[in-house]
């Protein structure tokens, strides 16, 4: 048993709500969630939908939300790892690169999940993976692109980064993208759009808990920030440490010499 079918279910009802995106609706204020962030219609309505199908279908287990923490529904274990609307900033404005993203997980530590899910909300691509299984796009197994050119994707800029950590990461590669959704970023990683990927700030798993595993089956990794180590993550509500992904494993050494010699750390 899967639970790939009843996260598609999710994704339908959810990718009705890219009608709001860009209007005032997905932008209605409501109250803050546990991390400190305010809630916005569109987070609100994903979320709803999320929890009253796990209690339609009698579904015994617990949630990881960033628009509620943790919830129990009986049972620890599974555990959904859930952001209702990742890249909601860029569905807000009506940009159209935004995601529903759900993994499923055994344990407190990210090396547990053994099924993921990422929707893009505004073309209805649809990744999804399971350990040992490889990884989906739209039903087919993934065929990664080959291009010779180079290119990274960063997320997690703030005023405040240094930009001794950017200098390396801007003159390794042919061309640096930002596009404001952690979860497509990495499951175009996975596809081979993206060469290279970094969260220069600490993030938390509800950002890339199912995008990691998705990467990760397509033969890519995720490691810590300035490391070869593979980035083995806690499934809690903390800000853990930044990271960097590759689509491609097997040019670890390749890119770790490219990126990290020059400092960057």
């Amino acid at each position: 048993m899967t639970y790939i079918d009843f996260f598609k279910e999710l994704g339908k009802q959810i990718i009705a709500l890219n009608r709001y995106f860009g209007n005032k609706i997905a932008s209605q204020e409501f109250e803050t969630n546990p991390f400190g962030d305010v809630s916005v219609f569109i987070d609100k309505k994903a979320q709803e939908i999320i929890v009253e199908s796990i209690i339609k279908q009698s579904i015994k287990c617990s949630l990881l939300s960033e628009e509620s923490g943790f919830m129990d529904f009986g049972q620890k274990y599974p555990l959904f790892i859930v952001d209702p609307i990742d890249g909601s900033l860029n569905a807000k404005r009506g940009i159209p690169y935004s995601a529903f993203s759900i993994a499923l997980a055994y344990s407190q530590t990210s090396d547990s999940m053994t099924e993921a899910y990422v929707l893009n909300l505004s073309n209805s691509d649809e990744f999804f993976a399971i350990k040992d299984k490889g990884t989906f796009l739209n039903n087919e197994p993934i065929q990664k692109l080959s291009i010779a050119s180079e290119i990274a994707s960063i997320e997690g800029i703030k005023r405040q980064t240094s930009l001794d950590d950017l200098k390396n990461i801007f003159k390794s590669f042919h061309r640096i993208r930002s596009m404001g959704s952690v979860a497509l970023d990495l499951c175009y990683l996975g596809l081979g759009s993206i060469d290279v990927f970094f969260h220069i700030q600490p993030s938390r798993i509800i950002d890339y808990a199912a995008a990691k595993l998705i990467i990760e089956e397509t033969g890519g990794g995720v490691f810590e920030w300035g490391s070869k180590t593979p980035y083995i993550a806690p499934i809690d509500t903390s800000k853990d440490k930044p990271f960097w992904a590759l689509s491609d494993i097997k040019k670890l050494d390749y890119f770790y010499n490219k990126i990290y010699s020059g400092g960057v750390v």
